[in-house]
C-alpha cells in the first residue's frame, strides 16, 4: 500500500478490526515518538458501536497525536440526521479501523508549574492537582491554557 506503513500489521480480511487498529495505532505512536512510552492504547466495544481511546500523561500534544491516530477512524456522527457516516478507506480495510478513536492527555503538577513560570505567571495548584486561577486575570489564564494545550515534551 505505502512504505510509510510497513511497521503495520495488515488484516487477514475482517473488516472494520478495532484490535487490529488498536495495536497498529501502538505501533504508529513508538515510531512517531520513539523515545517516549507513556501511551496506553484501550478499545471499548458496545452493541452498536466500538471506539479506541489513546492516554497519556505530558509528551506530545494532542494534536501531534490525532495527527497520527486520525487516520484510524472510519467516519463521523452526524448529529443533524442523527446517523453514523461511514468513510471507509482502503487503509481501513487493510489495517483496521474504529467507530472513533479518542484521544485524552493528563498534565502533571510538574508541567503546570513549569508552564506557569515560564509564562511568569501566579499559577496556584490545589492538592488534588487542579489548576487555582484566582490570582490571574481571564486573559492571563486564556493564555496559560493554550500553552499548557500546545507544550509538548520531548522524551
Amino acid at each position: 500500500m505505502n512504505d510509510n506503513y510497513n511497521h503495520l500489521t495488515k488484516q487477514d480480511g475482517a473488516r472494520y478490526n478495532s484490535t487490529l487498529a488498536g495495536k497498529n495505532i501502538r505501533a504508529d505512536l513508538r515510531k512517531a515518538f520513539p523515545g517516549f512510552k507513556g501511551f496506553s492504547v484501550k478499545k471499548r466495544s458496545g452493541s452498536y458501536t466500538d471506539a479506541i481511546t489513546i492516554s497519556w500523561t505530558d509528551g506530545p500534544n494532542c494534536k501531534e497525536v490525532e495527527a497520527i491516530v486520525g487516520k484510524y477512524q472510519h467516519g463521523d456522527f452526524n448529529g443533524m440526521e442523527d446517523i453514523y457516516d461511514m468513510k471507509v478507506t482502503d487503509f481501513h480495510d487493510c489495517y483496521g479501523s474504529s467507530d472513533y478513536v479518542f484521544c485524552q492527555r493528563s498534565l502533571s503538577v510538574e508541567l503546570k508549574m513549569e508552564v506557569g513560570k515560564r509564562l511568569n505567571l501566579p499559577v496556584m495548584i490545589d492538592e488534588n492537582g487542579r489548576l487555582n486561577f484566582s490570582l490571574c486575570n481571564r486573559g492571563e489564564e486564556d493564555l496559560y491554557r493554550h500553552e499548557l494545550n500546545s507544550v509538548s515534551v520531548k522524551a
